[in-house]
């Protein structure tokens, strides 16, 4: 009796394009979206993003304060842009002069993905490793993961991997039985 050959499945990354032109656009990013179109037409030089879309964090005691502080005095010296992100703007700082300075600048929040964007989402995740999925399998994932882009990440790349595993394909189906195993 012959035994198939098992196809090992690679450990490669999957480049996700961050280029201007895949960026997705919908209400709860549209603001910090026209923020970063604007630059360098920004009305304060020193702006703050917040939300769960962001990529760095200033939160309390994440960061050096007096680094910042500095960073902060430096760029209004020199009349240089400082975007800070944070998925919440922090309200208590040890040093009381940093506090003041980040309390005075514009923050401007998004808000977690709405239905149609988090779609959307899931979409170019499952494009950007050359998979094509049907609105089934979308709707399906949409519905059943956190409102948040980590929760579609994470998702699309546990379909894959199990898809590939099993050598089954991608359908509702197989992310109902996926991802019933980790449903609350």
């Amino acid at each position: 009796m012959s035994i198939a050959p098992r196809q090992l499945a690679l450990a490669l990354d999957h480049a996700e394009s961050f280029a201007r032109e895949d960026f997705l656009s919908g209400p709860s990013n549209a603001m910090g979206l026209a923020l970063i179109d604007a630059w360098p037409a920004w009305p304060h030089r020193t702006v703050m993003l917040t939300g769960p879309l962001v990529v760095e964090d200033v939160a309390a005691g994440a960061f050096d304060e007096r680094a910042l502080f500095h960073l902060l005095n430096l760029a209004r010296e020199d009349e240089a842009f400082v975007l800070l992100t944070a998925r919440v703007a922090p309200v208590t700082f040890a040093i009381r002069d940093l506090g003041s300075r980040l309390n005075a600048i514009p923050v401007v929040a998004m808000a977690p993905p709405d239905d149609a964007l988090l779609r959307a989402v899931l979409v170019k995740l499952f494009a950007d490793r050359q998979l094509a999925v049907d609105e089934s399998l979308i709707g399906y994932v949409a519905t059943r993961i956190e409102r948040s882009f980590a929760a579609a990440r994470a998702a699309v790349a546990r379909l894959d991997e199990e898809a590939m595993r099993r050598k089954r394909p991608l359908t509702r189906t197989f992310a109902a039985e996926i991802l019933r195993v980790t449903e609350p």
